[in-house]
């Protein structure tokens, strides 16, 4: 996902979300969403990824996504991205 918010205050349709069946696999099916909202909710202490008005996969209806991240979850995320940041070593 960009890290660049357009003048409405959205990120920009890099993050994509796949599926596929859990006990019989169709194959995978994905989209891309745009117009990301990301804030973070000091009341419920979650970081909140919303996306509007996303098409189904199969249909023709609308959704609206929510994906929240606890602080835990958001530790375990930077955790990850940064065990792939390749670190410089350093030669004494």
């Amino acid at each position: 996902m960009r890290a660049d918010k357009n003048e409405q205050g959205y990120y920009g349709g890099d993050m994509k979300i796949s599926r596929w069946g859990a006990a019989r696999n169709m194959g995978e099916s994905s989209i891309s969403l745009e117009k990301i909202s990301i804030s973070w909710s000091a009341i419920d202490g979650l970081a909140h990824i919303m996306c509007n008005n996303v098409a189904d996969f199969t249909t023709l209806s609308l959704h609206n996504y929510d994906i929240t991240l606890s602080l835990e979850e958001l530790k375990k995320v930077l955790s990850a991205v940064l065990k792939a940041i390749p670190m410089p070593t350093t030669q004494y």
